[in-house]
């Protein structure tokens, strides 16, 4: 199994497999952010991830999670709690 040695900012040093790691990486784009769970403390980690640090964790196995390189405003989460408050039973779809 291939092991990813990162840094955590309060454990220091963590290894990770690599089903541990996000890499999203905007469409258009070669650089982009991973994010991990630190195995320690626990913690949501997330980093800048560079052209080099993509090829990287790519060539490691780890598959970048492409996405439309914005992120969601706020009147799309107003209007998605919105559409939930007028849903009668929100779970009924579950």
């Amino acid at each position: 199994m291939t092991t990813i040695k990162t840094t955590c900012p309060v454990c220091g040093t963590v290894e990770l497999g690599v089903h541990n790691v996000l890499l999203e990486v905007p469409e258009g784009t070669e650089q982009g952010v991973y994010s991990f769970v630190c195995p320690s403390c626990f913690e949501l980690r997330a980093r800048a991830a560079g052209r080099r640090i993509v090829l990287l964790l790519q060539a490691a196995g780890v598959e970048p999670n492409a996405h439309p390189g914005h992120p969601i405003t706020e009147s799309e989460i107003v209007a998605f709690a919105a559409a939930i408050r007028s849903e009668p039973a929100p779970t009924r779809r579950l």
